[in-house]
C-alpha cells in the first residue's frame, strides 16, 4: 500500500515537472502592508467585529481594515511592499477597500480615505494603485507624491 502511494507521488512529481500539470493560479490576498509608524492615538479596525481598536505598531493592514488617526496630534504611516508610503495626519481615516495579488503578479491597492488628510507617495509605477476620496478616484500607478484633503 505504501509503496503504491510512493509511486503515485512520484509519477504526480514527475508530470509537474514536465509542465503537463499546471497548477491552478488564483487572486490572492497575501500581501505585505503594515502600519511602519504611529504616533498618538491611533486605532484599526479589522473588520472582526469587535470596532475600532488600539493599533500596535508593525501591525498588518489586511483588505478592509481601516486606521484612524483619533486625535489632535495622532500620526500614522502604512508601508507597501514596495517601499511606497500612505501617511496619514491627525483626525484621518482611511479604509484599505482591495489590497490584493492578481495571478499575473500584480498588487492591487484601493484605499479611500473618508476624511482627513493623506500624503501618498508612490515608489514605483507598474501596480494599480488608486485612492478614492468622496466621488473622486485617483490614480496613482505611476511613481508620484502628493497630498489629498477630504473634509466634511
Amino acid at each position: 500500500m505504501n509503496r503504491r502511494v510512493g509511486n503515485a507521488l512520484l509519477m504526480l512529481a514527475l508530470l509537474l515537472a514536465c509542465g503537463w500539470v499546471r497548477p491552478a493560479a488564483a487572486d490572492s490576498s497575501a500581501r505585505i502592508v503594515r502600519l511602519s509608524y504611529m504616533d498618538g492615538n491611533v486605532q484599526m479596525d479589522r473588520r472582526t467585529g469587535q470596532g475600532f481598536e488600539d493599533a500596535i505598531l508593525n501591525m498588518p493592514i489586511v483588505q478592509g481594515a481601516r486606521v484612524w488617526t483619533r486625535g489632535n496630534d495622532a500620526l500614522a504611516e502604512v508601508e507597501f511592499e514596495d517601499g511606497s508610503t500612505l501617511r496619514l495626519a491627525p483626525q484621518t481615516i482611511v479604509n484599505f477597500e482591495e489590497l490584493s495579488l492578481q495571478s499575473s503578479g500584480t498588487k492591487v491597492n484601493l484605499i479611500d480615505v473618508q476624511e482627513g488628510m493623506v500624503y501618498v507617495n508612490v515608489k514605483k509605477g507598474g501596480e494599480d494603485f488608486r485612492i478614492t476620496a468622496g466621488n473622486r478616484e485617483f490614480d496613482a500607478s505611476r511613481s508620484s507624491h502628493f497630498r489629498i484633503d477630504v473634509t466634511k
